[in-house]
């Protein structure tokens, strides 16, 4: 078993964090868009664009709609999403049906593309001005729709098994002083989620759990109504604003040698780094470890260990992984096979979590 020290240890959440969350991988999340762009093609549009899918099965993009359309803000949306266009005398009416059109090129645009996300669409095969505007509220409205429909099996909750009961409940007095040092390029806020509903249930003070997003977040609430609440489209507007793609921000090496010398001594600098779900790609891999090779910061990974889950890898990609680490640096991987397996109970059997 491997010991770690909790004020020396950074966590890393890739996409592969939230699988067992039934969160969608890459290429779930493009059929799906897929699905419903085949969807309202079928479907009458001819009174009004009043479109009335089944919400429950096939309607959840249809949020697209009544987010932007069927709320008194609709124009100052529009040019929230397009830019100023003062000039242009429209109505409503005008505008509704223009950003139905919009919606459909695009999407027809992201299928035929033939790519699997839309971060490689948006900064790679865009050809339209909108089309990263579209991609980002593409993005947002699924993560409204799975948070809100986010349903545990029980069977992998890794997060409360190992890092609530292991880490959190276990090393209470930790939290009062400090706050692990953690980075996800995940959008959704699930993890920090669970982790602040542990802290309520355990403390008085309620410690703060900072969470470094390095491609920004989506601060979905629960407890928003997906069709109406106001609160609801001001969130998916800041949303659009603040995420970011793949290649899109060079602050990621920055926040990245920062926690790792963010101690107040050396004591509490970064000795091990553990990824939890290795779900993200080759490019932000060499972001993160951007300027390591041959220079002097490579010295600052020395003295570190790298530990990780592989819920999804093939031995592809893990030859992939190790061509981009800097010199002298290795993962030790966790499972003894490739594929998808129990993470609460691995992250058992090789972790001791301690301070």
């Amino acid at each position: 078993m491997i010991s770690l020290n909790l004020k020396n240890t950074m966590f890393i959440l890739g996409a592969g964090a939230h699988v067992p969350y039934e969160y969608p991988t890459a290429r779930q999340l493009r059929d799906k868009i897929k699905n419903f762009f085949e969807y309202l093609t079928e479907i009458d549009q001819s009174i009004d664009f009043e479109i009335k899918p089944d919400v429950e099965n096939d309607g959840h993009l249809y949020l697209l709609y009544r987010m932007l359309m069927n709320t008194d803000d609709q124009w100052d949306y529009w040019k929230a999403c397009h830019g100023s266009r003062e000039n242009i005398n429209v109505n409503p009416g005008w505008v509704s049906k223009k950003f139905v059109e919009e919606i459909f090129s695009f999407l027809d645009r992201f299928i035929a593309s033939g790519v699997l996300t839309l971060d490689s669409f948006a900064t790679k095969k865009a050809s339209h001005e909108f089309d990263q505007i579209y991609s980002r509220l593409m993005i947002v409205v699924f993560m409204y729709y799975y948070e809100k429909s986010f349903e545990n099996s029980g069977k992998q909750d890794w997060i409360e098994e190992f890092f609530i009961d292991k880490i959190i409940r276990k090393n209470q007095g930790f939290f009062i002083e400090y706050s692990p040092r953690i980075i996800t390029f995940n959008y959704d806020c699930l993890f920090e989620r669970k982790i602040n509903n542990a802290f309520k249930e355990l403390y008085n003070v309620f410690p703060e759990l900072k969470i470094t997003h390095v491609y920004g977040k989506i601060p979905i609430t629960s407890h928003y109504s997906l069709l109406s609440d106001e609160r609801l489209i001001l969130s998916t507007r800041n949303s659009i604003q603040d995420i970011k793609f793949v290649g899109e921000t060079s602050k990621i090496h920055d926040q990245f040698i920062s926690l790792l010398v963010e101690g107040q001594d050396q004591a509490h600098d970064v000795t091990d780094i553990v990824f939890l779900g290795f779900g993200f790609d080759e490019d932000n891999l060499k972001t993160l470890f951007k300027n390591f090779n041959g220079v002097e910061e490579n010295k600052s990974l020395e003295k570190i260990k790298f530990y990780s889950t592989n819920v999804g890898l093939k031995s592809f990609d893990i030859t992939i992984i190790k061509k981009i680490l800097p010199p002298g640096c290795i993962i030790e991987f966790f499972e003894d096979e490739l594929g998808i397996i129990d993470c609460s109970k691995i992250l058992h059997e090789k972790l001791d979590i301690h301070i």
